[in-house]
């Protein structure tokens, strides 16, 4: 498939739709794309076998010169032989996959007016060191992913975001970063093994920024108090817990840590703090906590409660995906976001609400959970991501939404669309059978009418909510669960249920009774 970009028309990879091109030329091995409209050059494709190439600043083409400006994407891609490239000044974009597998390249010599470089750029790449250069704002999706021999990454003033798996997998030792304000790193920017292993320097007066900000404060020294380590932040006296991986059991996390005289508040679970903790049953996560980051708790296979403060705000990627045992999660008001992956392959969930006020529902959220046959979406939600709910053998989808929340067509999968009955809010059965995504359904049905009662799917009502009891005709499975998703009281053949015993708040209650099926919204 690589190969395939490279048996593409050079001018299908480097211009815009309408853009007429004079010709293309190769000269030494290299081949270009010639704009004759911008009067300018990028390179496309190479011919035979070249170890070292030093692309030139401009080209002669029919008696014009003509500046190369860029190296178009997949231009060098599994090239083996290559071993160092050298690219001048005026090449402003290196694209997507520009240099990927090329398995001997050790050397680049990057130009100071570069600006872009795209996803994969130099991925599995020999490099051993990389200076990005002044200009640069953005460094690109695993750009430079799987470097087995990268051991050295120096950053520019003007970075500001360094993407998702940018320096993944990299066996990283140092990193200078002259950027004043801390770039923004995206999930899995680097691997634990930079946190662990790699020095970081900063400009004089932002070390302080650093030590606070997700993602980089990983790297500053650790401090093993207990059985955990964490990194300690003596001028906010906070600690971000980085190092669980001893874990096992139930336990509690401090609130506080003590050390050398100082109480530090724990208020961040790090980067794959309790990744693969696989004799770990329980966790309590204290009051205080605000961020759970990514992976946190990946591949927990045992855990089956995790319980989590109300101060929590930011929930990383897959913090929770592969905990196979854990039927559900209670998440506290406040939460906006279901983050990439955040349930992915929580095989032990059957059914689930997402709290209310989420509004948005990342790529992969909840894919191979693959017990989850019923969920709730929030009437706060506005985005569904990208397979979101893929291999999930969903029978009930509830959107309490009364807009259909956006979504691509495969925010859920084929069989969901076809066995899957979509209970939507009275009125809105049209809307959705016209919405991109929710059209997909089979069956889509009035499944809520208002903040007190719904209509069954049948077009009946079976249940009905007054003075915190729910009441049916005849014998029903009957589900509670509070705002957060949590599951608050179930009962099987019976006619009624009081929800007295719950605190004060708003409900969703699912009544099964026979075929039908009805959701109510409920005030206690």
């Amino acid at each position: 498939m690589k190969h395939l970009l490279l048996t593409l028309s050079c001018a299908a990879l480097l211009l815009p739709p309408g853009r007429m091109l004079a010709q293309d030329a190769t000269l030494d091995g290299i081949e270009y794309t010639i704009d004759t409209e911008a009067g300018t050059a990028a390179v496309c494709g190479y011919t035979g076998s070249p170890v070292d190439i030093a692309i030139p600043a401009t080209v002669n083409i029919d008696g014009t010169d003509y500046p190369v400006t860029a190296i178009g994407d997949g231009a060098f891609m599994e090239c083996q032989s290559l071993e160092s490239v050298t690219l001048p000044e005026g090449v402003v974009s290196i694209g997507e996959l520009a240099f990927d597998a090329c398995f001997a390249l050790s050397n680049v010599e990057l130009p100071t007016g570069l600006a872009y470089i795209g996803t994969a750029a130099f991925m599995e790449c020999n490099l051993t060191g990389i200076d990005i250069p002044e200009g640069v704002k953005a460094i690109s999706k695993v750009a430079f992913c799987l470097c087995e021999a990268l051991e050295s990454i120096t950053l520019p003033s003007t970075l500001e975001v360094i993407d998702q798996g940018a320096f993944s997998f990299c066996p990283v030792k140092a990193v200078d970063c002259r950027a004043a304000t801390p770039p923004v790193l995206e999930m899995l920017a680097f691997t634990k093994n930079a946190y662990v292993d790699a020095a970081l320097t900063v400009p004089e007066g932002a070390e302080a920024a650093y030590h606070a900000a997700r993602g980089w404060m990983y790297f500053f020294e650790k401090t093993q108090v207990g059985s955990f380590a964490y990194v300690l932040n003596a001028d906010t006296q906070t600690a971000s817990l980085f190092d669980a991986s001893a874990a096992s059991g139930e336990l509690a996390v401090p609130a506080v840590v003590e050390h050398e005289g100082t109480a530090y508040s724990v208020t961040s679970i790090g980067h794959a703090a309790f990744s693969l903790c696989d004799e770990l049953t329980a966790v309590t996560v204290p009051e205080g906590v605000t961020l759970i980051d990514v992976n946190a708790f990946e591949s927990c296979i045992a855990l089956k409660n995790i319980t989590l403060p109300s101060t929590l705000e930011t929930l990383g990627e897959q913090a929770f995906a592969g905990c196979w045992s854990l039927p559900s999660l209670e998440l506290p008001t406040g939460i906006t976001s279901i983050p990439m992956s955040l349930f992915a392959e929580c095989m032990s969930f059957t059914s689930y609400a997402v709290p209310e006020g989420v509004e948005s529902i990342s790529d992969f959220a909840f894919e191979a959970c693959t017990a989850l046959e019923s969920v709730t979406l929030p009437s706060t939600l506005e985005t569904l991501g990208e397979g979101a709910f893929f291999e999930c053998p969903l029978k009930d989808v509830d959107c309490l939404a009364a807009t259909p929340p956006a979504m691509p067509y495969d925010a859920f999968d084929d069989a969901a669309y076809q066995n899957a009955v979509l209970h939507v809010p009275a009125g809105t059965v049209t809307d959705y059978q016209s919405a991109e995504g929710w059209k997909n359904f089979r069956q889509i049905t009035d499944g809520q009418a208002d903040a007190i009662s719904t209509v069954a799917a049948s077009g009946a009502s079976i249940a009905r909510y007054d003075d915190a009891v729910v009441t049916t005709e005849g014998p029903a499975a009957i589900t509670v669960y509070a705002q957060t998703g949590a599951k608050a009281l179930h009962a099987e053949g019976v006619a009624s249920l009081s929800l007295e015993s719950l605190p004060r708040g708003l409900y969703i209650i699912c009544v099964k009774q026979g075929g039908q099926r009805q959701t109510l919204k409920a005030v206690r």
